[in-house]
């Protein structure tokens, strides 16, 4: 015969809730340093201190490298600072897992201008179309990042 000893088991819930809730408190507080972190990066940025938000983006994009907005960050942060290699390099790196992103291969397009090179921004471009000729939208994309590099002639031929 089981003879139940209801103050075992409320020492016992009672333990378990405690347990649990020190596995579950540094998780919250994980999440809440990351949205800290994110606004901080979004004050910098808004501030124009683009090397600073370029910092605490990295932060934040090694940590989840498919947050978009975190690559987001990182995009913006690194054109306005002009470091267009290593914008080329974690887009490339992006486009491994997602091949058939029309807004990467514009970004990218847009990267390899800015760098000074050309040929390969036309060639991502192009590649952009390619994914899907039938899409509005893919020539929309393509366009804006055309204005966005000003090149106005590109933009009209999209």
């Amino acid at each position: 015969m089981i003879i139940f000893d209801s103050m075992k088991f409320t020492r016992y819930c009672s333990l378990l809730f405690i347990l649990s809730l020190g596995l579950f408190l540094p998780v919250c507080a994980q999440v809440g340093d990351e949205l800290s972190l994110y606004r901080l990066a979004q004050t910098y940025e808004q501030a124009g201190q683009w090397e600073t938000a370029l910092r605490y983006y990295r932060d934040l994009y090694k940590q989840r490298p498919m947050n978009m907005n975190y690559f987001e960050g990182v995009r913006r942060s690194l054109t306005q600072v002009k470091k267009y290699t290593e914008l080329i390099a974690i887009i490339q790196e992006r486009l491994k897992s997602d091949k058939q992103d029309v807004q990467l291969y514009a970004y990218l397009g847009s990267a390899y201008f800015r760098s000074g090179n050309e040929s390969e921004a036309s060639a991502a471009w192009e590649a952009a179309i390619k994914i899907n000729t039938l899409n509005t939208s893919t020539y929309r994309v393509l366009a804006d990042q055309a204005i966005d590099c000003e090149v106005y002639n590109k933009a009209v031929d999209f």
